[in-house]
């Protein structure tokens, strides 16, 4: 045990566990308590180098700063978590946050780019036979989709969100409304709490 305290085994453990706690609250629409939990995360992280946990983290971290109405710090954040995700070669993380990212640039005013990458993470998700964060995707599309004023592109994305989600996964719906928070304007941001 002395040598896994040395590795930072306990601090691994406790910024799981941070982790967890922030989901929680993101979901339970504590976004203060939230965005403390990941922080502190991310500090332990960063103390001890775990990668893997730490772009999670700073996933989490960027969610709780959009409730907060910081959407800057979230976009951020965001860049952080999908720099670290392509450097360590984790598809399934790069994806989603490129997904997230490309969702700020609808409220950045840039949808058709937006619906460019939306759909190439659509068909990454798929690829990976991953269809809750396909679903999540295609909801995101159908909102870029409106902001180009194509409605029955927008309708069929959808459809197919719907078909595709799993009515178990309560999480991943909820956490993909957070980040749908981006497609505002910057200067339509609120915070939630």
């Amino acid at each position: 045990m002395a040598e896994a305290s040395e590795l930072g085994a306990p601090e691994i453990v406790m910024a799981r566990c941070l982790n967890a706690l922030a989901v929680t609250q993101l979901l339970r629409d504590e976004p203060s308590l939230a965005y403390e939990a990941a922080e502190r995360a991310v500090e332990l992280l960063r103390a001890v180098g775990d990668r893997y946990v730490l772009l999670a983290s700073l996933r989490h971290l960027a969610s709780a700063a959009l409730c907060l109405g910081r959407r800057a710090e979230a976009v951020h954040r965001l860049q952080q978590s999908h720099d670290l995700a392509v450097r360590l070669g984790d598809r399934p993380w790069a994806t989603g946050l490129a997904r997230d990212l490309a969702v700020s640039w609808i409220g950045d005013g840039r949808p058709a780019a937006a619906v460019e990458v939306l759909r190439e993470c659509a068909r990454t998700f798929e690829e990976m036979a991953m269809p809750s964060a396909q679903a999540a995707t295609l909801s995101m599309l159908a909102r870029a989709y409106d902001a180009l004023g194509r409605p029955d592109a927008a309708r069929d994305a959808r459809f197919w969100a719907e078909m595709l989600a799993d009515p178990r996964d309560t999480r991943t719906p909820a956490l993909a409304t957070i980040v749908l928070r981006l497609a505002d304007a910057p200067g339509l941001l609120t915070g939630a709490g």
